[in-house]
């Protein structure tokens, strides 16, 4: 659907800026995923659980089912 090369550079830099917010490794690893990059993406997802720390991240079920 988009440019997930471009949604990962971006990504990288989020996680630049705040590396304990569990998002931005989140979504970086859904956009792996999409291209296929599975390893790395699970990395990602390990490390979004690790960081989930905050209210905000707790509310973000997304992390099991990218790890699913």
């Amino acid at each position: 659907m988009g440019n997930h090369q471009l949604a990962i550079k971006d990504f990288d830099r989020s996680i630049d800026i705040d590396h304990e917010l569990s998002e931005g490794f989140y979504r970086r690893g859904v956009s792996k995923l999409a291209s296929k990059r599975f390893h790395d993406a699970i990395n990602d997802f390990r490390k979004s659980e690790d960081h989930e720390n905050s209210e905000l991240d707790k509310l973000n079920a997304g992390i099991p089912d990218g790890l699913g």
